[in-house]
């Protein structure tokens, strides 16, 4: 359980703004977890996100529900198979979170018009969080979507 760890090293609890940067720390890593590799662990994996949120990408606010959100989880996934993903940072100020992703996949399905070509790509994600209690609200989302398509097209 977050503050464990210290409550064991002090003798004493964690102070409640630990916590919660150890929780939202959690929630963050949560988001990038393993399931990814399995879609349908995915499918049915907890949900961190508040009914709908408001999610920041490519110039567009889109309102996602959790419907949306599994959704475009499936499609992901069964374009990209066997994702993995490499923490660099995550870094959480209050109800603020950032974090630094590689994601390692292979192209085994249509993306952006592109049939499966098997091969294997990385991908640098930037995402920033804000939270209202335990559940993400909003996320900006910075990835390069011309990256990507330069390693699975020629």
């Amino acid at each position: 359980a977050a503050g464990s760890a210290y409550r064991v090293a002090s003798g004493h609890e964690p102070p409640r703004r630990m916590v919660r940067a150890m929780h939202h720390a959690a929630t963050v890593r949560a988001v990038f977890g393993p399931e990814w590799a399995d879609p349908e662990a995915l499918a049915t994996s907890d949900y961190h996100f508040t009914n709908p949120y408001a999610l920041h990408i490519f110039g567009d606010s889109i309102e996602f529900t959790e419907a949306m959100t599994r959704g475009a989880l499936a499609n992901y996934t069964s374009a990209f198979s066997g994702i993995r993903w490499e923490e660099h940072s995550v870094i959480v100020d209050g109800d603020r979170a950032g974090c630094h992703f590689t994601m390692h996949a292979t192209h085994s399905g249509p993306w952006q018009g592109i049939e499966a070509t098997g091969r294997s790509i990385t991908a640098e994600r930037m995402v920033f969080f804000r939270f209202e209690g335990d559940l993400i609200a909003e996320a900006w989302e910075l990835i390069d979507p011309h990256a990507i398509k330069a390693q699975i097209t020629d």
